[in-house]
């Protein structure tokens, strides 16, 4: 006997679990992610990111600094005018 001598808590107890075991929540679908991978690194990477989290390559064609064409992802420097991709021009 659950309670001590006289005392039944299970009595009390029981309804109590079966109605709160009756209750359902509704199951929400898990949310997915296509993450697609990182051309440089092959790392997954969360789609609407610009940026690699790992190896910190452009995910999305940038503009030369320079002459302003697009520079592919995977380029180091512009196939225009041949400035290295990330330099900055000081004027």
């Amino acid at each position: 006997m659950c309670g001590g001598p006289g005392r039944n808590i299970g009595n009390f107890l029981f309804p109590l679990l079966v109605q709160v075991g009756s209750l359902s929540t509704p199951v929400k679908e898990p949310v997915i992610l296509n993450y697609i991978p990182c051309p440089n690194c092959s790392s997954s990477v969360a789609p609407g990111n610009s940026w690699c989290p790992v190896c910190g390559i452009a995910l999305r064609p940038q503009p030369c600094a320079f002459c302003r064409q697009i520079l592919e992802p995977k380029d180091k420097h512009c196939q225009y005018c041949g400035a290295p991709r990330g330099l900055a021009k000081n004027w």
